[in-house]
């Protein structure tokens, strides 16, 4: 076998370093040992082509294939030395006299490139194809190099454009020790047959070679990725625990060698499981142009390992319920401990089979929908709604996110690949979906009420994991051919219940499902002040939540937080939601139902929610009140807030908030200011105007009626008639409470008459 040298194996083929290849690293001198072999290497490589007495330097075999229809050699080892000597022979080229690149041009070597990036490709053909335009000497090839119109900044982050720059400049500070006459001389040996640099090349094509001799003897390639390594320890365990134990669930059909549970393994992995995953990556890859499909050529390891790492997490949780370790913080070893397992190798192998089964164009879909409506308008597949997630595909959620989704994701996909697996599911039928739907509705059930801060929350924990795993288990051997009415479905789907439906059981038992369903779809298409309404004509009266500011919280629902009620209050809204179905029945209108309300309920919180929105709307429509001792007790807050502590928030006094509304309606030039504070009752004022805040006159509702409690002046003897004022000292005035107005139509009218008699004032300047 003839040795060569590089410019004269290049005049007979291009040189094209693959995508398979890692990047150049020999021009980087990171550690005290790469400086040295740098050092002693491109020492080596210019002596021999400086020194006529030099011993020849051979660099030993250049393994690769040829393709003979593009005249390509793709070296599979030796990609480090022939990068080396091409950056060597355009530096030297650099370094030339004019007349020796003319008469050797650079463009011998234009057959050299690489295609381990495009960004790399393209600065390989740049150097050889453009003239270095920064004529300034006195700095290094390299900053030419970056300073050169075509040079990219994100170039700087190319590993291997920056270890070519970083050999550039080294090469050159090496050859400062020679002239121009010495380099010129160095550029004609590497030109001609007096080139001492060579190697052999060992073309795999020729002599019949597999690849398997590039995988032993290409140690120094790229490094294996995550799932090679596994893989490969993988297939070890399987031998050495399982030997020719075969794999009992084998699929039939599968053409592997035997069905040992290493050959099962070794086949499926190279066939329909990467086939699996391929069919989520070539639909996004084939969008791509030539020259990016090259550059991002599609890997499923990164896809397999997330689908193995889920499996892995929760595995890990089940086996150790009372670990103090996350599976995020555990090392390698507590996880092969995971693995090497039988129950999880056949439940892996149970799932990639489960999951090649099944037609992913339209399985997921089937099964599940995303629904905006709080109440689904029709259900008639009886699909299962789900609540938190955000899409219907949960194997796409995994291979994307692996253990770091969602708990509700990760237990709902586990439910699913185990029911898949136990019953051999191929496609989405009645079964499945009931028992999805129980699942669903079974983790929803685990909740946290946080009353403190008006929120519903599941509250999944991975402690829990060997509890849920029980569960799958039975509601899996349960399953039989168990089937919901479309009603059933679509009232189970509900979010403001989100299937915990105890709430409805008594309506349904009294007066069906239809009719159920009926009321449930008039209330959820109403606005949130008439569902309040419907719910107090019906005898609602708040749900506590806990104590705020000397009082009792209290929360009458509002947009995203029904689930309070309907979930954390379902006795009470167990009785109402009865109720609220037989007037729908009887009335068939809300606005109905409601004014018969109002006859009933002349005085108190009921009234006033039945008759006034601005009361309802309070401080930001939060619906959110803190209420004194009994709920007819005149002392009412709006909280701004639903903070576990709303009381450190603004606040208002609903009546106030109601009485500013309908004054500034009657007369805007009233200027009035509604004092929001910490803590205490807001008082409601008139003040001179909205720059300074001064007050001019102010009330503050009380149990027994509107106090005065500034601005008496104002009070003339026939207000004082009119409104039945009663002085209880010099700075207390009391509007009492009147049997013919309520409370909001009293202050209204009395600031009014006051605004009056400060216009008069403001006259007669007093």
């Amino acid at each position: 076998m003839a040795s060569i040298t590089f410019e004269s194996f290049i005049k007979e083929q291009k040189i094209e370093i693959p995508a398979i290849q890692r990047d150049y690293v020999q021009g980087c001198g990171f550690t005290i040992e790469e400086q040295d072999k740098r050092e002693a290497f491109v020492s080596r490589l210019i002596n021999t082509i400086a020194d006529d007495n030099a011993k020849p330097c051979h660099l030993e075999f250049i393994y690769g294939a040829k393709n003979n229809v593009s005249n390509r050699f793709i070296p599979l080892d030796g990609q480090q030395r022939l990068t080396t000597l091409f950056i060597l022979h355009w530096v030297i080229w650099q370094k030339s006299s004019n007349d020796a690149q003319q008469k050797y041009p650079l463009n011998l070597i234009e057959g050299f490139n690489y295609e381990t990036r495009l960004s790399s490709s393209t600065f390989c053909r740049n150097i050889i194809e453009r003239q270095l335009q920064d004529e300034n000497k006195t700095k290094s090839l390299g900053q030419r190099l970056k300073n050169q119109p075509w040079f990219s900044e994100d170039w700087n982050y190319d590993p291997t454009i920056i270890a070519i720059i970083s050999m550039v400049d080294f090469m050159e500070e090496k050859l400062n020790d020679y002239n121009e006459v010495q380099i010129s001389s160095m550029l004609k040996k590497l030109c001609s047959d007096q080139n001492q640099i060579s190697f052999d090349e060992l073309n795999m094509t020729d002599y019949d070679l597999t690849d398997s001799l590039y995988i032993k003897m290409n140690a120094r390639g790229k490094q294996l990725t995550p799932f090679e390594n596994w893989k490969s320890d993988f297939i070890k365990y399987l031998e050495k625990a399982f030997g020719d134990e075969e794999y009992t669930k084998a699929e039939v059909g599968r053409n592997s060698q035997s069905n040992t549970y290493k050959d099962y393994f070794c086949y499926s992995i190279e066939h329909q499981w990467t086939d699996l995953f391929w069919t989520y990556l070539k639909d996004e890859y084939l969008k791509l142009d030539e020259e990016h499909q090259s550059k991002q050529y599609p890997c499923i390891d990164k896809m397999f390992m997330n689908l193995f790492d889920f499996l892995c997490m929760y595995f890990y949780y089940v086996k150790n319920p009372a670990t103090k370790f996350e599976y995020s913080k555990i090392g390698a070893v507590a996880k092969r401990e995971v693995w090497q397992n039988q129950e999880f190798i056949d439940a892996l192998f149970g799932t990639l089979d489960s999951l090649c089964r099944i037609d992913h164009s339209k399985f997921f879909d089937d099964l599940f929908y995303i629904c905006p409506e709080e109440l689904p308008l029709n259900n008639d597949n009886k699909k299962v709604r789900l609540f938190r997630t955000k899409q219907t595909n949960l194997f796409k959620l995994c291979v994307e996110n692996g253990s770091s989704m969602e708990l509700t994701d990760l237990l709902l996909f586990y439910a699913l690949i185990y029911y898949c697996n136990e019953k051999t599911v191929k496609t989405v039928d009645d079964s499945l979906k009931y028992y999805m739907r129980s699942v669903r509705n079974n983790f929803e059930s685990d909740i946290q009420n946080i009353r403190t801060r008006t929120a519903i929350q599941l509250n999944l924990r991975v402690s829990e994991f060997d509890k849920y795993n029980s569960t799958i288990k039975t509601l899996t051997s349960k399953a039989d051919n168990s089937v919901l009415s479309i009603e059933n479905c679509i009232i189970d789907d509900c979010s403001i219940t989100r299937g915990n439906n105890a709430v409805f059981d008594k309506a349904i038992n009294e007066y069906g499902i239809h009719n159920v369903l009926n009321t449930l779809r008039i209330f959820c298409n109403e606005s949130q002040i008439l569902r309040i309404r419907l719910l107090v004509s019906c005898g609602y009266s708040g749900t506590y939540l806990s104590d705020c500011i000397g009082r009792n919280r209290y929360f009458w629902g509002s947009k995203d937080r029904w689930d309070v009620l309907f979930i954390s209050d379902s006795r009470q809204l167990s009785e109402c939601f009865a109720d609220l179905t037989q007037k729908i029945i009887a009335a068939g209108e809300p606005n109905l139902i409601i004014n018969e309300a109002k006859k009933v309920y002349t005085q108190g919180f009921a009234y006033y929610i039945l008759n006034y929105d601005e009361f309802i709307d309070a401080n930001g429509s939060q619906h959110h009140f803190a209420i004194k001792n009994n709920l007819n007790e005149i002392d009412w807050i709006a909280l701004g807030s639903y903070s576990s502590n709303p009381g450190t928030a603004y606040h208002a006094d609903p009546l106030a908030v109601a009485v500013e509304n309908i004054v500034n309606r009657i007369n805007p030039n009233i200027k009035m200011a509604l004092y929001k504070q910490y803590s205490g009752k807001c008082p409601l004022s008139i003040v001179k105007d909205k720059i300074h805040w001064e007050p001019l006159f102010s009330v503050i509702s009380r149990k027994d009626g509107w106090h005065i409690i500034l601005g008496q002046c104002y009070i003339t003897e026939d207000i004082k008639n009119d409104f039945k004022i009663q002085q209880i000292n010099d700075q207390d005035y009391l509007v009492p409470i009147s049997i013919n107005r309520d409370m909001i139509q009293v202050c209204a009218d009395l600031i009014i008459r006051v605004f009056i008699e400060i216009l008069d004032y403001e006259v007669k300047g007093i």
